[in-house]
């Protein structure tokens, strides 16, 4: 299975630290890649952005297509609960 498989039988909500109520942020690292959402407040105190930055583990080796569609498919389901924000989505380079 692939993290976008798995992504998509599975749901980001429950893979992730997501707690629900009132904010939409959370975490998860799935197969060598770190997924964090983040939502469009300023008063949160774990939120540097607004969106989805995506970043994979040094010793991996996806493509930036596979990181796009993998931060889409993790903005369409953010989006079925969350539509009030900016889901942008960001890849950051290997760094991990």
């Amino acid at each position: 299975m692939t993290a976008l498989e798995l992504i998509k039988s599975v749901g980001i909500y429950k893979l992730s630290d997501y707690a629900g109520a009132g904010c939409p942020c959370g975490h998860c690292y799935i197969m060598g890649i770190d997924i964090y959402f983040h939502c469009w407040r300023n008063n949160c105190r774990d939120c540097e952005f607004s969106g989805v930055n995506i970043k994979q583990h040094w010793d991996f080796n996806y493509s930036d297509s596979e990181l796009n569609n993998i931060g889409n498919e993790v903005i369409n389901q953010l989006k079925e609960v969350w539509s009030n924000t900016d889901w942008k989505l960001v890849i950051i380079n290997k760094d991990l």
